[in-house]
């Protein structure tokens, strides 16, 4: 069993045809066992909402619905995780406030993995990222070791 975060860009790519790693977050997803633990923090939500706000109000119900039963979602990023993201932030230039957000809610649910196509998670130590599947054992989630 393992605690897997989803992120923004993987939930875009999942959800939106044309962008170019829908057909691999598919893959992923139907990858993903019942006995993971998949959580979605609340601004990563509350951003691929905004997104999907351009479609109709059924599609945004259907999501969300999907969403429920399939992912924990935590709607509280209290005041320390966004103190401590925000210090990450101004120390690294090539970080996000979203990614360093996402970076201290994971650590203070002692969370290791992260689905994302978004490469500045690996320079993160202790976090590992799955991207694609193991061409030579594709049932598997096979996460990055950086």
């Amino acid at each position: 069993m393992l605690k897997i975060i989803i992120n923004y860009d993987f939930l875009e790519a999942l959800i939106f045809e044309e962008n170019k790693n829908h057909e691999t977050a598919n893959k992923i997803a139907n990858t993903i066992q019942k006995d993971h633990f998949l959580y979605i923090p609340c601004h990563v939500l509350f951003n691929i909402m905004k997104k999907l706000d351009k479609y109709d109000h059924e599609t945004n119900i259907k999501f969300l619905e999907n969403i429920q039963m399939t992912t924990r979602i935590d709607y509280q990023n209290n005041k320390q995780i966004f103190q401590s993201a925000y210090e990450l932030y101004k120390s690294n230039n090539s970080l996000t406030l979203l990614d360093c957000i996402t970076i201290k809610y994971m650590q203070s649910k002692q969370i290791k993995h992260i689905i994302s196509f978004n490469q500045q998670f690996d320079q993160i130590k202790k976090i590992k990222r799955l991207y694609k599947l193991d061409e030579y054992n594709p049932k598997r989630l096979n996460f990055n070791t950086y």
